[in-house]
This record gives C-alpha cells, structure tokens and sequence, in this order.
C-alpha cells in the first residue's frame, strides 16, 4: 500500500472520528457503547417505520424530558405532530442507514427538515440514539450526555416531537426534535 494510500485511509479515519466526538451524537457512555459504525453504501434491510408503540413511548418520551425541564424551572414543552413526523422519518432513515447522522439522506439539516414539514423554526437541536432503548433509557441516555442535555433543556425550545423505529439490526433508533417557532 502507498504512502498517498495510507494517509488518505488515516485522514478518513481522523475525520470521522473527529465528527462522532463533536456533534452531540456519541458523547455519552451509555449511547457510545450501542453506536456501530456501518460504512457508507452497506445496504440495510428495511427498517419498521411505523412501530406499534409509537404514540405510547413518544409521549412518554415527552413527559420525561418535560419532568426534567420542571425540574430545572423551565418551561415544558408541547408536543408538535409536524416535529413528530419529522423525527419519525429521520429516525427511519438513520435505523435505513445504520449511522446516526444529524442530516438527512438529502443532505438536509435539522432545521431544514424542520421547516420543509411546515413548522416556521428559528430554532432547532437534535438528539439521537441508537440501542435497545425504550423511551426511559433514550431519555436517560441523552440527560446523561452534556451536549443532549443541552439540547434537552435550551430554554429557546418551545415544541418538541419524538420519532422511533425498530431496525432490521435489532436496534431501537431515536430521535428527538426540540423546536422554537418564528415569532
């Protein structure tokens, strides 16, 4: 192998690594240990995007991210059905992907995704998980991890929307959306 080879396999493997420890997506012990890297292009099976339980644990998802939020002296947060939509879907591409990655198969952001589901955001933060977590360990995991916590708790957000799926890989993928509309 070439020297050019060699350092272009470690600049790749730098850069990626660099990317799971500066976006708030691996930051934590217990997220970290279920997060398994799939290279780009490795096909997944289909995901089931459309879990059965999918009201039940969004709102439990909810009541415990709004709890911690009282508990803090901050304002709870409201469900919004567009934020759910949205995370519903990007959780479903990610669990597709098998990578947790902030944006979407069309290369869109958070607050693209966001605002093309019709929700005018001037803010938005992401937190996503990957494990066999129900809605209490998901939500555990991220007030476990600064960056989710921040995310969690930044008192701009007024709307929040929850989305899991079950992955052909066995793992439950979340993702929750934390949103402020314009005005």
């Amino acid at each position: 192998m070439s020297f050019r080879r060699i350092m272009s396999l470690a600049l790749g493997l730098a850069v990626t690594i660099f990317a799971l420890t500066n976006v708030a997506i691996a930051q934590g012990p217990a997220l970290s240990r279920s997060v398994v890297l799939v290279p780009k292009g490795t096909p997944m099976p289909p995901a089931t995007c459309e879990p059965a339980q999918l009201a039940q644990m969004t709102r439990e998802a909810l009541a415990r991210t709004n709890a911690s939020r009282r508990a803090a002296g901050l304002a709870p947060l409201v469900e919004d059905p567009r934020l759910s939509r949205v995370a519903l879907r990007h959780a479903c591409a990610i669990a597709e992907i098998g990578r947790l990655e902030h944006r979407g198969p069309r290369g869109l952001t958070p607050m693209k995704r966001v605002r093309a589901a019709g929700f005018n955001a001037c803010f938005t933060a992401e937190n996503l998980a990957a494990g066999l977590y129900d809605a209490r360990r998901a939500v555990a995991a991220w007030q476990a991890s600064d960056g989710h916590r921040r995310n969690m708790m930044d008192r701009r957000a007024r709307q929040a929307g929850f989305g899991f799926v079950h992955g052909a890989d066995g793992r439950v993928w979340w993702v929750g959306i934390y949103a402020a509309g314009c005005g």
